[in-house]
């Protein structure tokens, strides 16, 4: 195979052998020495070896035998408090909350102006707004927030801090490699909280 599976972006279409052509939706570099990437799409998803095979020394189905970059390089996973969203329709908002739900479909939950959300639907990964078809609401570009110059580095260090804790407890629930691999994207969600409960 020619494929690199740890260079799957969310946003990409991965074909597997048994010809299915999915849109990956969430991707986890694990430490694993066989199975380093876990890629997954609306409805399942699998850990693989570097070069997209399912099962080391078996032919499978569900290897990924081809990558089709995706159209843009969204990834609304990384998306934080205070960036703006610009969509389709040329509206830009400003977030003031984020939620991620990793069971879901649609696992971004977007907030702005005290809470406003679109009928309580979210984005897939990529940006897609509540369905697989291009709409006005899909996310287009994230403007990061811009840093103040006031920020301090102690600042800096304290939501690190926060960060910390929040890893910690949430690391003494996970009980796998994969589930520690997820808590660690959630620690800095919540210590971004922390960080607005402060001021």
């Amino acid at each position: 195979m020619n494929v690199d599976a740890t260079k799957i972006k969310v946003g990409d279409k991965v074909r597997l052998r048994n010809g299915d052509v999915l849109t990956v939706t969430v991707v986890n570099l694990l430490d694993h020495p066989t199975y380093p990437v876990e890629v997954c799409w609306v409805g399942s998803g699998y850990a693989y070896t570097r070069d997209g095979v399912y099962w080391e020394g078996d032919e499978d189905d569900r290897d990924i035998v081809e990558i089709t970059p995706a159209e843009t390089s969204i990834d609304a996973t990384k998306i934080k408090v205070g960036d703006k969203i610009r969509f389709r329709n040329g509206d830009v908002l400003t977030v003031c909350d984020i939620s991620f739900n990793a069971n879901s479909v649609y696992p971004v939950v977007i907030h702005w102006d005290e809470g406003k959300q679109y009928d309580g639907c979210g984005w897939t990964g990529y940006g897609r707004f509540c369905t697989h078809a291009e709409t006005d609401l899909d996310i287009v570009e994230i403007i990061p927030a811009e840093t103040s110059e006031e920020t301090t580095q102690d600042e800096m260090t304290l939501r690190d801090q926060f960060a910390m804790a929040a890893l910690s407890a949430l690391l003494q629930g996970a009980s796998t490699k994969a589930a520690e691999e997820s808590v660690a994207k959630d620690a800095y969600f919540f210590a971004d909280k922390m960080m607005q409960a402060r001021k």
